[in-house]
């Protein structure tokens, strides 16, 4: 009697640890994935950067065979006028040598290799376009805040006569904005900032610039106020999968990140 008990007991703690288990399995599942059928624009930030060296060949392409819709970029210019891919404006982060980009010739900053990959190195503009004409993506070029105004005309047409017919340029810098508008009446522009401003908005509408924050910074109020002014809201950078289904509920445009992908 006293073992049929024991046998009893033993069954129905069993049987709630495997309930417990595959809740929390069944739990993990469903936070996994972004939602289905959802809406919103994917974008790679600096290419599939979880996987690869950011801004690399290696992370575009990788990028390019997901199912991102867009894959983004950082330019920068070298001495020599070459626009080059690279985030920061010295490469001592990812390469360990302390070489300025605007000082250096394309040359000499493509024979330095990644630290965290040696067969990587620092690519050119043209080669990003490539692979995302390749992939049919949407390339989202964000034009650095250091990169000379003079330069951004040579920038636009280097990204037009690619044969690119899906593109964007986003900056923080708005006086880059500002020339592409002027250059281009109809080229999709989004605007960064880490913090909403009322000001910001109305830039914004001036300039018929799509407005992209700091998630941090995003509410759905925000969001509201942007879409009933006709704006289109994109939101960086993202890699919280319960932040990005709250963020698709709440019906954005633009959803950049480094590793998410939606299956």
């Amino acid at each position: 009697m006293k073992k049929n008990l024991m046998y009893a007991l033993l069954a129905t703690f069993s049987c709630a640890a495997i309930v417990l288990l595959l809740g929390v399995f069944l739990t993990s599942d469903k936070t996994s994935d972004l939602i289905n059928n959802h809406e919103t624009f994917l974008i790679a930030h600096r290419g599939y950067s979880s996987r690869h060296v950011e801004n690399s060949l290696k992370a575009f392409e990788a990028a390019g065979q997901s199912n991102f819709e867009g894959i983004e970029c950082d330019i920068q210019v070298t001495k020599d006028g070459s626009i080059v891919i690279s985030h920061d404006d010295n490469l001592k982060r990812l390469t360990g040598v302390d070489k300025v980009i605007s000082a250096s010739t394309f040359e000499e900053i493509k024979a330095i290799p990644f630290l965290d990959d040696s067969t990587q190195t620092t690519v050119s503009l043209t080669d990003y376009l490539s692979i995302c004409q390749k992939y049919q993506k949407t390339a989202i070029i964000e034009i650095k805040e250091n990169v000379r105004v003079e330069d951004i005309k040579a920038i636009y047409e280097t990204v037009k006569n690619s044969g690119l017919t899906s593109f964007q340029f986003i900056s923080f810098n708005i006086g880059h904005l500002i020339s592409l508008r002027a250059i281009d009446n109809f080229v999709e522009l989004q605007y960064l900032t880490r913090k909403y401003s009322p000001n910001y908005l109305k830039t914004c509408l001036d300039y018929r610039l799509n407005p992209s924050i700091n998630y941090k910074s995003l509410t759905k109020p925000l969001i509201e106020l942007f879409h009933s002014n006709g704006l289109k809201i994109g939101v960086w950078t993202v890699d919280d999968v319960e932040i990005a289904n709250r963020l698709i509920e709440e019906d954005i445009d633009y959803l950049t990140t480094n590793k998410l992908v939606s299956e």
